[in-house]
């Protein structure tokens, strides 16, 4: 992981989430904060704290042109551990095979078999999460599709006792306001927001400084 400049509160609060989370004691945070302004790198030093404290930690990335394909995030997510796993979908987390797409048509919100199959994401992620703690990381969380929106919002609702830190990035304001789901995932009370703000001119000096070998002029850095 590279230096963060001004990032450490985000990177202590990260790190006492994971320690939450391995503990058994499930967590959920979000990364807000307008474009640019590294919410990709706070996810990325996430996944590399909850790997560097023994933890299974999983990445994915919702696309604005991909927010059609149902269960898209979650496939991500799930499907190649699916894979190395197949005893991962015995029992009730079978229920989640179609939503990754195994054989049959893929679940949509409000269809028949939908709620069976959040029900079964969960058993899976509690499957995964019951031999190593396990952290989900979504970036670009705004341009997620609704199914695994919903499924996001669902396992947030069952994370107590589950050891298993779930961490979205969005961008702020309207981005979420137009998707209720993800508002409301924002808005629980048992979520835990981090605003990364803008660098202070400090930081960029040092950034400048460190990529260019030489100190910056006053009007360059402001």
């Amino acid at each position: 992981m590279g230096v963060l400049l001004d990032r450490e509160g985000e990177l202590e609060a990260l790190g006492t989430l994971i320690e939450d989370a391995s503990a058994g004691r499930g967590r959920l945070a979000l990364v807000e904060g307008e474009p640019g302004i590294g919410k990709t790198a706070l996810l990325g030093a996430a996944a590399e704290l909850a790997a560097d404290a023994g933890a299974l930690a999983v990445e994915a990335r919702g696309a604005e042109l991909e927010r059609e394909f149902g269960f898209g995030v979650v496939r991500q997510l799930l499907e190649r551990q699916v894979a190395g796993s197949p005893e991962s979908l015995k029992g009730a987390a079978a229920h989640s095979a179609p939503a990754l797409g195994a054989g049959e048509v893929s679940p949509t919100a409000g269809s028949d078999g939908f709620f069976a199959a959040l029900h079964g994401l969960y058993w899976l992620v509690e499957g995964l999460a019951s031999s190593r703690p396990l952290a989900l990381l979504v970036d670009d969380a705004h341009w997620a599709d609704e199914e695994s929106l919903r499924f996001l919002a669902y396992l947030a609702g069952r994370l107590e006792g589950l050891p298993t830190l779930l961490v979205l990035g969005t961008r702020s304001g309207r981005a979420v306001s137009e998707r209720p789901v993800l508002a409301g995932l924002a808005n629980a009370g048992s979520a835990h927001s981090l605003r990364p703000s803008a660098l202070s001119r400090g930081a960029v000096a040092k950034a400048v400084h460190d990529a260019l070998g030489s100190e910056p002029a006053k009007e360059f850095t402001d």
